[in-house]
């Protein structure tokens, strides 16, 4: 499987177009969205739709070092195409998703992950990535009509439920929960955080765990880092 990707510049949130990278304006936090409340219902909706160790049942031809690689070179698109931070977590969850109920061929694996972040950045993105760009991306290896047709059999798999959690989704209701929330600059700590959540997306053995327990983790370990550089 060869997986092309060009270039490695990474930028501040925006997003693309077709034609090139435009600064869109990006959406803003909702505070109902948000709020404490919000958490215990997030923590039941993400038990609706959750993967299952799909390498050793489901897949007879897909590995985890495939999905591993895989996984890389979706983020290195996201990263290139400056996408918001949501938008790689949540094509994640739906590679997984899909591949826990669905077997697939290795051949169709790269296009699989394309269709995802496809769908992951219209949900997310101002303005989302375009079909002949992700073809772009993979050398040409797959079509438009391609696309189009997985994007149907993804959405069916889904059960056009795009709102699947994402441990994204947890952030800012676990950080503002916290007692010294008012605090904290919370735009340095969740770039942190998103860092910690690409390589938790990334890593094979965190297919299973839920995103709250993801998200979890991830804000100890950044507070935890935070507290000892401001102690140095």
């Amino acid at each position: 499987m060869d997986l092309v990707c060009r270039g490695n510049n990474l930028h501040d949130s925006s997003s693309s177009t077709e034609n090139g990278n435009v600064n869109a304006p990006l959406a803003v936090s909702d505070p109902s969205l948000i709020a404490r409340r919000t958490l215990p219902y997030m923590v039941e909706e993400e038990k609706t739709c959750r993967p299952t160790p799909y390498c050793s049942s489901v897949q007879k031809q897909i590995t985890p070092c495939m999905r591993q690689v895989l996984a890389m070179w979706m983020l290195q698109v996201c990263e290139e195409e400056l996408c918001e931070e949501q938008v790689f977590p949540l094509a994640i969850s739906y590679l997984d998703i899909y591949l826990s109920r669905i077997p697939t061929e290795k051949d169709n694996l790269q296009l699989l992950g394309s269709v995802c972040m496809f769908l992951a950045s219209k949900y997310r993105d101002t303005v989302p990535l375009g079909a002949s760009k992700l073809c772009f991306y993979t050398d040409n290896s797959i079509s438009l009509s391609e696309i189009v047709q997985w994007e149907v059999a993804l959405l069916s798999v889904l059960g056009w439920e795009l709102a699947t959690a994402s441990p994204s989704d947890f952030l800012e209701p676990i950080l503002r929960a916290l007692p010294f929330a008012a605090s904290l600059d919370l735009k340095s700590v969740l770039s942190h955080l998103h860092s910690f959540i690409y390589l938790a997306a990334v890593e094979n053995q965190f297919v299973l765990f839920h995103p709250s327990t993801i998200a979890c983790a991830c804000v100890g370990i950044t507070m935890q880092r935070l507290t000892l550089l401001q102690d140095r």
